[in-house]
């Protein structure tokens, strides 16, 4: 009996250490409900499939999205070849690259990195479900009257599922739409969602915002061109090919976590406390607490006096207020070898006590001489003065 209840405990503990190893492979994070999902896909529902595809791929890379909306803020004065030739040569990925084509798409994603991520992060997991959000928008947006063709896009349907294509080749319009409301019936807004320029209020879609994608931009392997859906495998093609995010700000659900790339492999670097006010979104950082590290014990070459200990990990001077200064010496002294030393009768002692150490011969006292006839002090004094 004993035997048996000994084989029912050691199985327990062998099943709870190897849930315990498998375990982290699990996401403790929930799945998004059809609810949030169709919020976090409204602003692009009607993005044509080729521009919505690219925003997705995108939206797994947000620290990159700020970056190249920040880059290209700042080199307005390029022209559009410029900045195709100028991207080209960054190290975004190639979705990131491609939204610099349509400033006003980046510059939303950028204002909205909470929601870029988040959207980024459910379709990176949850493919499936964010496809299908997208295609139920698609059919309340027809049914309330505010998609369909025109001389910019064209809306088909194939096998049940609504195609969002570009009327022309060279230019890509960009929908500009109050997503709240213009599925007919309104969806919940993103906390402090900004609109991108043009925008309407109301159910009313504008396609007023057109971008050439022609010239350098359809010779580049990242432009338009090279992105769209795959509707009946639920994912985004990128040169006719399944897109697959390694962006380390995702976290796969389904699947064992992918091989991070080798610029990754290098230690994460720590998160500045001088940061502006929007969060940086992107690396993949915990917010738990960094754990203290003990600095390393350095020998000091020679006699050196003993290095005070460190302050605590959130001591000011980890808050970016200075180090506290070490007390001045006693006023009318000067900072010297022996400034740590007690002054007066300690500091006389401690002097007689070095000059035995190094070997020196003090001055004898002086006295008075001995009396002349003492021959022996006499002598002494008569030799050394030459005397016979």
């Amino acid at each position: 009996m004993r035997a048996t209840r000994r084989t029912q405990v050691l199985t327990i503990a062998a099943l709870t250490s190897a849930l315990m190893v498998w375990a982290p492979h699990i996401s403790v994070r929930a799945q998004q409900d059809p609810d949030q999902l169709e919020q976090l896909v409204a602003p692009i529902a009607l993005y044509p499939d080729d521009l919505a595809a690219e925003v997705m791929a995108a939206a797994t890379y947000p620290a990159q999205v700020d970056e190249a909306a920040h880059w290209l803020l700042q080199n307005g004065s390029l022209t559009p070849d410029q900045v195709a030739s100028s991207v080209d040569k960054m190290g975004w990925d190639s979705s990131v690259k491609g939204l610099t084509e349509f400033p006003v798409v980046l510059t939303m994603m950028d204002q909205n990195l909470s929601w870029t991520s988040a959207l980024g992060d459910a379709y990176f997991n949850q493919p499936d479900d964010v496809m299908e959000a997208v295609q139920v928008l698609r059919q309340r947006a027809i049914a309330a009257g505010t998609l369909q063709s025109n001389s910019q896009i064209t809306v088909l349907t194939q096998d049940g599922t609504i195609v969002i294509e570009p009327a022309s080749a060279d230019t890509e319009y960009v929908p500009s739409y109050d997503c709240w409301s213009v599925f007919g019936a309104p969806i919940d807004p993103w906390p402090e969602f900004a609109f991108g320029a043009g925008f309407v209020a109301g159910p009313h879609v504008r396609w007023d915002l057109s971008f050439r994608v022609a010239g350098q931009w359809g010779r580049v392997n990242w432009g338009l061109h090279n992105w769209g859906f795959d509707w009946s495998n639920h994912r985004v093609n990128y040169r006719r090919d399944a897109y697959v995010s390694h962006s380390p700000s995702v976290v796969d659900r389904h699947y064992p976590p992918r091989p991070a790339p080798e610029r990754s492999a290098a230690p994460p670097k720590v998160e500045s406390r001088a940061n502006p006010g929007r969060p940086v979104v992107g690396q993949a950082t915990s917010r738990a607490p960094a754990p203290t590290k003990a600095e390393p014990v350095r020998v000091p070459a020679g006699p050196k006096p003993a290095t005070p200990p460190k302050a605590a990990v959130d001591a000011k001077s980890d808050r970016g207020f200075p180090q506290p200064k070490p007390p001045a010496p006693p006023t009318g002294t000067k900072s010297s070898a022996f400034s740590g030393i007690s002054h007066g009768g300690v500091t006389s002692t401690n002097a007689n006590r070095g000059q035995q150490s190094m070997g020196a011969r003090p001055a004898p006292p002086r006295s008075a001489p001995p009396p002349r006839p003492a021959p022996a002090p006499a002598q002494g004094k008569g030799r050394g003065r030459g005397e016979r």
